[in-house]
């Protein structure tokens, strides 16, 4: 089945909305945090058990069946029950096999949908979401059909206290550290695809933030902020200049090159993309958000991996079909070469306007301006220097995003590209995807 077939489907799935549709009639207190189901994986909430109807509202059918027996899914209640292909994204993300979904579901969309296998995405309401992943509750509506949090009606002093989460700046910090940290979760920085994110201070007056970690703030957000045009014209003042997008495309190369051999084991991210960089106040970026990481030993070049897993326009063939290659470290370095590729053209690669009438795809259309040595046409060059910094962005970026793996380059082996001088870059053969 070709990538762009597993994807062509996405439903939204906001479950804080279909909550009294829940299978039970109250919280069960011998529910686990996660369970196993053969070859889906460890599965956790909103994912139960049919068999623990009560400890979720998503039934999984035949996980303590053999290992590799197919597992089924229902959607909500007394729903039709469907096949469950796969489990990617750490559960956000699943794939279903439903032969008769046109009947139920009527579609307005112009894409031919693969009914064998279509991709749902899971998403909690911020509510939810934080009561999941923050407070180890359960979303839940009361007798009125009012949302609460199962388990956070308590006081402040009756919280468990093996609710707890790592923190980067140093050991663990418990429920009640991170309420009072948060002042109660009163300032919400933001919504990220999965989870809800708190500043916070710490005793020594440090300014954190809190998600499923705890992180050391950064003032300036995340990066997308600042390389996607705005439609009003008066905020377009945030874009940066092409010389701090090289500074920061330099820094999250070696920021990888370091995860990837500076470590004693390899970590792969799995998740590069605009909104997993963080900027501090000079704009130097920090890799954030490792919830897709694996970690793996040096020696090992292919890693082992169930699924596929980062954000769609991000992911590299091979993590959607083996036929592309093996899984590696080089599966980051293509995530990398389409974010780079999106800084430089300030705007998503899925599509970019020609001569204000016609789209294309963007690294395409790049591409043949470079094949040309056309003016590459970009708002953000103002100049000669401009000019070699963003092409030499350009061709890295191009290299980093070929469809084998093996032909695109390692991140050391980038940095060096992007450091060196432009006139002995070789331009890449065209991407094929």
């Amino acid at each position: 089945m070709a990538p762009v077939d597993l994807f062509c489907f996405l439903l939204f799935c906001h479950l804080a909305l279909i909550l009294s549709a829940g299978y039970g009639s109250g919280y069960q207190y011998n529910c686990s945090r996660s369970f196993s189901c053969g070859v889906r994986g460890t599965l956790r909430y909103p994912f139960t058990k049919a068999e623990q109807p009560d400890c979720g509202f998503i039934l999984i059918h035949g996980c303590d069946a053999s290992y590799y027996s197919p597992k089924f899914i229902q959607l909500e209640k007394n729903a039709k029950t469907v096949e469950l292909t796969s489990v990617i994204n750490d559960q956000h993300t699943i794939t279903i096999s439903d032969q008769d979904f046109y009947k139920r579901y009527p579609l307005h969309a112009t894409a031919e949908i693969n009914p064998l296998e279509m991709a749902i995405k899971i998403v909690l309401s911020a509510d939810c979401d934080e009561c999941c992943n923050l407070r180890g509750g359960q979303c839940r509506l009361d007798a009125n059909k009012l949302f609460y949090c199962h388990n956070d009606r308590k006081e402040l002093s009756q919280m468990p206290n093996w609710i707890c989460m790592s923190s980067e700046l140093g050991g663990k910090i418990c429920y009640s550290d991170v309420k009072k940290i948060t002042n109660s979760f009163k300032n919400k920085l933001g919504q990220g695809g999965y989870a809800s994110v708190y500043k916070g201070k710490l005793h020594d007056e440090r300014m954190v933030a809190v998600k499923a970690l705890i992180y050391e703030f950064m003032p300036n957000g995340s990066l997308e902020k600042f390389i996607y045009e705005e439609k009003d014209p008066l905020k377009n003042d945030r874009q940066l200049d092409c010389k701090t997008l090289y500074d920061i495309a330099v820094g999250i190369a070696r920021g990888l090159g370091y995860l990837h051999r500076g470590c004693n084991t390899r970590i792969l991210h799995f998740d590069i993309k605009p909104h997993n960089i963080l900027l501090d106040d000079d704009f130097c970026p920090k890799i954030s958000d490792f919830g897709h990481a694996k970690i793996c030993p040096k020696k090992e070049s292919i890693v082992s991996l169930f699924g596929a897993r980062g954000t769609p326009g991000y992911i590299a063939p091979e993590l959607f079909s083996r036929n592309f290659g093996g899984v590696s470290h080089k599966s980051d370095v293509y995530s990398y070469g389409m974010m780079v590729l999106e800084m430089v053209g300030q705007k998503k690669n899925i599509k970019v306007e020609v001569d204000c009438s016609s789209e294309l795809y963007f690294p395409h259309w790049i591409y043949k301006r470079l094949e040309l040595n056309q003016d590459l046409g970009l708002r953000c060059i103002k100049n000669e220097i401009d000019e070699v910094l963003v092409r030499k962005m350009t061709m890295v970026s191009l290299w980093c995003i070929q469809t084998d793996p093996t032909h695109r380059p390692a991140m050391h082996k980038v940095v060096e590209m992007l450091e060196g001088s432009l006139q002995v870059l070789e331009i890449p053969p065209k991407p094929f995807l």
